[in-house]
């Protein structure tokens, strides 16, 4: 009752992601001439150089919280059901699991595979995005747009994530890589493997996410919308 009134009662309606827009407009039947979109935004990564890799060695990056349904039930699944069954025993890849408080079933999952290293709450998370190749993204269940998948883009790290994980991330070009199985999964990895996937420069991606998701393009859709709110409100004054 309270969302319906305050939908109703505004002048801009701001959604994260067009899915969210279209739901309002499902539940509430409001118009889209006064409804805006601005994705999640972030600020960019600190300007830093590509680290020039000698080895054909790659590394595989997860984050987020660690104790959170969704996401660990995700990693569990990319862990028994990609990582188990192609890489376990692979000595060209790692794979990297950073992030807060990691549940107790996780744990004990990742424990046994040589590999995998799980990072319990680390202070801070730049070294392990400058290090990685790519950013795995196995979320398939959870709200709204996932925060984990723009701050890989902003460090200009390709992510392979499912459709659930790309929700509201529509605009992006560069660095976008859609896996929703076991078997797409594993053939991006693959071939980022053996170098047959041709992964977009990071300065690529981090001009494609300075584009859409940093904090400068947020201002530039505020100052939009408060552009579009002071011409109606004048030709509202002329009336």
């Amino acid at each position: 009752w309270n969302e319906k009134k305050s939908l109703n009662n505004a002048n801009v309606l701001i959604f994260l992601t067009s899915e969210d827009l279209l739901r309002a407009k499902e539940l509430y039947g409001i118009s889209e001439n006064n409804a805006f979109i601005n994705p999640v935004c972030l600020d960019m990564a600190s300007d830093y150089s590509e680290i020039a890799k000698e080895d054909e060695h790659k590394k595989l990056l997860i984050t987020g919280s660690l104790n959170y349904g969704a996401n660990v039930d995700g990693i569990i699944w990319f862990l028994k059901n990609v990582w188990n069954v192609k890489y376990k025993e692979n000595e060209k890849l790692t794979l990297t699991i950073a992030g807060r408080e990691p549940s107790k079933e996780l744990l004990e999952i990742a424990c046994d595979m040589i590999s995998v290293e799980i990072i319990d709450t680390p202070p801070d998370m730049q070294q392990y995005f400058r290090n990685a190749d790519m950013y795995v993204a196995p979320i398939f269940d959870g709200a709204g747009m996932k925060v984990k998948v723009a701050e890989a883009l902003s460090y200009g790290i390709s992510v392979v994530g499912t459709n659930h994980a790309w929700i509201g991330y529509g605009d992006i070009q560069k660095g976008k890589y859609i896996a929703n199985s076991e078997r797409e999964f594993i053939a991006h990895i693959d071939k980022l493997i053996d170098g047959s996937l041709p992964l977009d420069s990071k300065q690529v991606v981090q001009s494609e996410f300075e584009r859409t998701l940093s904090m400068k393009s947020s201002v530039k859709n505020y100052l939009k919308i408060f552009q579009r709110l002071s011409i109606e409100g004048q030709s509202h004054d002329h009336h």
